[in-house]
């Protein structure tokens, strides 16, 4: 013993050891590397840890489970203690989950599960069969709108979302089925767009074509497609199915199954078959006719064939 402590050298066997001084010190220091590990209190903080440039090991059942570099970058071994699989690059400040490698902020690095094929599991536990929730993965940048990709759950019908994650509002779901919905959280207006699809060239930079989804007049529940191109200044209707069938080709209120607009004088509906014979036919059971009307605002001709007189 000396005025200032314990000084051992070889081998001392006790009890217990206690230290009780202003943040008190143990140290073990190896002569021959030199390194040396210390405990010590100090302030509100207990801290273990070794001396410079030096790495800190923990041990559990004489096998390495931890690793702690003098650069700050943390190891947690698998089963052996001999890989590091719980990586952290405290350079990089980034996270290996199966590689001690991450090239991302967060890397995740494992063989698939054999059925779903999974590599990471994320769970909603709020979701019952008798809720509705959401849970999935966020995506944000500034600025702009963020978005989210995840589980939908309505009691026990459930879908892959994704959402507009500002505003919560889901933009596309794909079921279980395989059906993919698009659409709105809220009913819009009668003859308002429901949904659209929308085509580009160069990289978003020209609206080249869209499809979309519009409400019916008079209800909600009714549907209307309208096909629309880009004529070099703008996306115009080109063609228009309505709820009740009716198509219409440069017409948006199409009052036949086939309505045919357009044309300015020149031709409107053209057959062509190349080398081989160009055929219109009108189609109606035995008895019963058909006609082609000429009108120019009221019917002012018309060619009729009647089936039972041939």
């Amino acid at each position: 013993t000396t005025s200032t402590g314990i000084d051992v050298t070889g081998t001392a066997t006790m009890d217990g050891l206690s230290v009780a001084s202003a943040a008190p010190l143990i140290e073990v220091t190896d002569t021959d590397t030199p390194v040396t590990t210390f405990i010590q209190s100090t302030g509100s903080q207990g801290r273990i840890g070794t001396s410079t440039a030096h790495d800190l090991f923990i041990y559990a059942g004489d096998t390495n489970r931890a690793r702690f570099n003098d650069n700050g970058d943390i190891s947690f071994y698998e089963d052996t203690g001999t890989t590091a699989k719980l990586f952290w690059d405290a350079s990089a400040e980034s996270l290996g989950i199966g590689t001690s490698s991450p090239n991302t902020k967060l890397h995740v690095a494992s063989a698939p599960n054999a059925t779903s094929g999974a590599i990471a599991h994320l769970r909603n536990t709020s979701a019952t069969s008798s809720n509705t929730s959401f849970g999935g993965m966020f995506f944000s940048s500034s600025p702009g709108v963020d978005y989210s990709i995840g589980k939908a759950n309505v009691n026990t019908t459930t879908t892959l979302s994704f959402r507009n994650a500002s505003s919560g509002a889901s933009l596309m779901d794909i079921d279980s089925s395989g059906q993919l919905l698009l659409g709105r959280s809220a009913n819009v207006s009668s003859g308002a767009e429901a949904t659209r699809i929308q085509f580009y060239n160069g990289n978003s930079t020209y609206d080249i074509a869209s499809i979309r989804s519009l409400v019916g007049a008079g209800q909600i529940n009714r549907g209307e497609l309208s096909f629309a191109v880009n004529n070099g200044a703008s996306q115009q209707e080109a063609m228009r199915i309505d709820y009740g069938g009716n198509v219409g080709i440069g017409v948006s209120s199409p009052s036949t199954r086939l309505e045919v607009g357009g044309g300015g004088g020149s031709e409107t509906i053209k057959v062509s078959a190349g080398a081989g014979w160009a055929d219109v036919r009108l189609h109606s059971d035995a008895t019963n006719g058909g006609s082609i009307y000429f009108n120019d605002g009221a019917d002012a001709g018309q060619l009729f064939y009647y089936h039972v007189d041939d």
